[in-house]
């Protein structure tokens, strides 16, 4: 069987804040109390990416239940970014602002080929299953950076009622070019052994090189093994065991330190067991398990240099650290009565340097999600009623105070957001489907810190859509 397909994309955003939408401190050192629909981005700042893409995918199914897979995949990402933004701390004390601009355009074209077989395979009397393949990418990224340039006029002459009027400037020549070539290459194989009725047993490996290269650097790795093993160990008909061990081999093609310099590739182990259930014949599944990830070189946003970034190149530096991560996750999915519909996950995680010290605390500790749905009976079958939420708790975040000269906790206490959905099947191709997010307008924050800047989470909206099937 042979499948061909191509998709293109564009977005085309207009008024683009490259930071977050607002300032968090002011001139005098204070901090910020700005309202959700402040932009401080300007009216001819935007962010236009574009995606072409072609795929194809060919298929054969020998005899024996072994089949053969081909996947091709050309992709060209594009992107035009003149961007400008009030930066910095502003206001001043008599109201005033500034902006801060750069432009960024560019492409990456990408080519991907994937080949596998998989199938069953006998041995000691039993089945198994078998999975071997290689595949191959190349990407190249080539592009121009723009930050020689004239302001026509950058003064925001009133803070408070800033509204994204002020003129465009000259951009003027290109002040760097980028020509970057990423290649990467791979064979793995994985086997899945039934050892006994209730105990399987999977080992895998990836055998992976890549190499990365552009005018001023070279990056490269040979013949790098990635292996996997797991087992599940089915208890009772309702409960499974499991555990499984991997290691982690990233090559960094993006994260660069405040020097514009690739970090090294993030290397560890991960770790994870647990306990899996399934009911009613499958229509409701849970599932507990504790995890451990060990990383060296993970990166690190760094604080210090991206509250006040002095390389137009390199506005969101890293450092790479030696962290581990521990904690446990707890799910529930699937159908608790014919009609009603679940779906609910908590997590625990605590992040920790070399050091012992936190680190990404403004990812939160504890998360729980849950969303539900009941599609009614009799009269209102056609009708579907649904509600959800979910809650984090406390982040926080070391924000460099360059005004007073010192460092400030930026911390955000633990909340939740509701939301409620509705569906109505008007004939057998046609529904309509309303859902109201965060329903109670709960203010918070999505992100805070680069470039000293924060972002609003959405406030309360409604969407409706319809869907015709045929």
């Amino acid at each position: 069987m042979l499948t061909v397909g191509a998709d293109y994309q564009n977005n085309d955003p207009k008024g683009s804040g490259w930071s977050g939408s607002f300032p968090l401190f002011n001139s005098s050192g204070g901090r910020n109390s700005i309202s959700r629909s402040f932009n401080n981005g300007a009216k001819w700042s935007r962010w236009e990416q574009d995606s072409r893409t072609v795929f194809s995918t060919l298929e054969h199914k020998f005899d024996g239940g072994w089949v053969g897979k081909l996947q091709f995949n050309h992709q060209t990402n594009g992107y035009d970014a003149p961007l400008g933004s009030i930066q910095g701390n502003y206001p001043r004390a008599d109201g005033t602002a500034s902006i801060y601009a750069n432009k960024y355009t560019g492409e990456t074209t990408s080519n991907a080929l994937d080949a596998y077989a998989s199938g069953p395979f006998e041995w000691f009397g039993r089945t198994h299953e078998l999975v071997v393949g290689a595949s191959v990418s190349r990407s190249h990224w080539t592009g121009k950076d723009y930050w020689d340039l004239t302001y026509i006029n950058n003064m925001v002459p009133d803070f408070s009622q800033w509204n994204g009027n002020i003129t465009e400037p000259d951009w003027g020549p290109v002040s760097s070019r980028r020509d970057e070539v990423v290649k990467q290459t791979g064979g793995y194989v994985t086997a899945r052994f039934n050892l006994s009725d209730d105990w399987s047993l999977l080992l895998g490996t990836r055998l992976a090189s890549y190499h990365l290269a552009n005018p001023d650097e070279e990056s490269r790795e040979s013949g790098r093994l990635v292996p996997y093993i797991g087992t599940v160990y089915k208890l009772n008909q309702n409960y499974s065991l499991y555990a499984s061990y991997t290691d982690i081999f990233m090559p960094q093609t993006y994260y660069r330190s405040s020097n514009n310099k690739l970090l090294e590739p993030n290397e560890g182990q991960n770790y994870e067991a647990g306990l899996k259930g399934e009911f009613f014949d499958g229509a409701l599944n849970a599932s507990l398990a504790y995890f451990e990830v060990h990383q060296d070189n993970r990166p690190e946003s760094d604080r210090l240099y991206n509250s006040n970034p002095t390389n137009p190149a390199i506005t969101d530096a890293y450092k790479a650290i030696n962290a581990k991560t521990r904690g446990f996750e707890a799910e529930l999915t699937g159908q608790l009565a014919p009609g009603w519909q679940v779906q609910a996950g908590f997590t625990h995680k605590i992040i920790r340097d070399e050091h012992g010290d936190k680190v990404s605390t403004w990812e939160p500790e504890d998360q729980f999600t849950i969303f539900s749905s009941y599609k009614l009976k009799g009269r209102l079958d056609q009708l579907t009623i649904g509600g959800g939420g979910r809650w984090q708790s406390k982040g926080w975040q070391m924000i460099n105070n360059r005004v007073l000269g010192r460092t400030e906790e930026f911390s955000q206490s633990a909340y939740g957001v509701v939301d409620l959905m509705a569906r109505y099947q008007i004939s057998k191709q046609l529904s309509a489907n309303l859902n109201v997010n965060n329903v109670f307008d709960k203010k918070y924050y999505t992100n805070i810190g680069f470039y000293n800047s924060g972002y609003y989470g959405e406030p309360r909206n409604a969407m409706l859509t319809f869907k015709y099937a045929f």
